[in-house]
């Protein structure tokens, strides 16, 4: 994590001295290349270290960075900009001030309670020792239905929230006549406010209805693996309703299209959206063997940038050639409502605990046993009704 921080501030510097188009593509690339190392090993650290009752919180505070980002990088590239009268001071800034963090993270490198023990390496079953390599950790995860219906659904949620930050000011100026600065800290405001507010309750939400089946874990009365299956349910539950209700508000408010009103429920609409934040981060490192959740964040982050915020603001820059700014505006926030059903699937897959995906749809409307546990009744005559469907059938074919 160390060398990946050294990089990454190395690259925004390198980028705040460049003075031409190549030299700045070249810095952001390899700016990536250091995120990468943090963005895969900080959700696992978290998860291993932090206390019980605040999981859901410090997962949050972290993932909550890149929405939150987003818009504080409008409001501090436009002021730094200004103050000093050239564009590369904010990256020369940024880039001293990781400085601290850099330090931070070589010193906790010799923590003992960083260091991986032998005993959790990966091991493949029947390996005797040998390592899992990447296909088979990428193989498992794919495997695992919840996991990608989530990462489908942030995905979703990427896309929406990319090209909302991107082409929201513009959006702001060009459809309602608000000028360029206002339009950038109104809404860049309106996003950091209900980022932090939402995130500190949706997480708190989530421990609180996560605390009982923690403190259940800590009595030995439920296994470890119990546990994560009742935060993933609890989780996914959590992202349905939020994301649900955001989507109606946001879209309600680009249909109606008057701008104050517009405003208020563009706030509320992203206000639910971040209650699921916690959540979201607490359901990826749940979901999946504690042994794969690098990889898991890994995939997931890439799956992010590929369906999200990487072709959000080409696509919507041409919708809005193509149908104009109200119908694209419609579109990019109902676009989330993919994000809502991808992890309704993810509710509904986690109320039949370890049952077959064609199991969990058939019984989508079907109440399902406690949280976390198999509901064994109707797993059984499930079972009982298809072998006696098939017993028919392979006496009909018979006659």
């Amino acid at each position: 994590m160390a060398i990946g921080l050294i990089v990454w501030m190395g690259a925004v510097i390198m980028a705040g001295l460049s003075r031409s188009f190549l030299p700045l593509a070249i810095a952001r690339s390899i700016t990536g290349v250091g995120e990468a190392s943090v963005v895969c090993l900080a959700p696992p650290y978290i998860m291993d270290n932090a206390p019980a009752a605040k999981k859901t919180l410090w997962l949050a505070v972290f993932y909550s960075g890149v929405p939150v980002g987003y818009a504080l990088g409008f409001i501090y590239g436009a002021l730094i900009s200004s103050a000093f009268g050239a564009w590369w001071w904010p990256f020369l800034i940024e880039g001293v001030a990781m400085a601290p963090f850099v330090v931070i993270a070589i010193i906790a490198y010799k923590d003992p309670s960083m260091i991986v023990k032998k005993h959790n390496k990966l091991i493949p079953d029947g390996g005797d020792g040998e390592k899992m390599s990447m296909k088979e950790q990428i193989s498992i995860l794919m495997k695992t239905p919840i996991y990608v219906f989530l990462i489908l659904g942030y995905g979703a949620y990427a896309f929406t929230m990319g090209g909302l930050s991107y082409w929201g000011p513009a959006y702001l100026h060009d459809f309602y006549d608000s000028s360029e600065t206002v339009a950038a800290y109104s809404l860049g405001g309106i996003t950091v406010a209900c980022g932090l507010i939402a995130t500190f309750l949706g997480s708190m939400y989530m421990d609180r209805k996560s605390r009982p089946f923690t403190q259940q874990k800590e009595r030995g009365e439920i296994t470890d693996d119990d546990l994560r299956a009742a935060k993933t349910q609890i989780g996914s539950k959590i992202l349905f309703v939020v994301t649900t209700v955001g989507v109606i508000i946001g879209v309600a408010g680009a249909i109606i299209a008057v701008y104050i009103l517009f405003m208020i429920t563009l706030a509320g609409s992203e206000f639910f959206i971040f209650l699921g934040t916690g959540p979201v981060g607490m359901v990826l490192m749940s979901c999946v063997p504690p042994e794969l959740r690098g990889q898991a964040n890994a995939v997931a982050i890439f799956t992010m940038h590929l369906l999200g915020d990487f072709p959000s603001p080409f696509i919507i820059g041409v919708l809005f050639d193509l149908i104009g700014g109200y119908w694209t505006m419609i579109l990019l926030i109902a676009w989330l409502g993919w994000a809502a059903i991808m992890w309704g699937v993810c509710f509904n897959l986690s109320r039949w605990k370890d049952q077959p995906f064609w199991f969990a749809i058939k019984n989508t409307f079907k109440r399902s046993g406690k949280v976390g546990v198999k509901a064994e009744d109707e797993v059984l005559n499930f079972r009982d009704s298809k072998e006696s469907t098939n017993t028919k059938e392979s006496k009909d074919s018979k006659i």
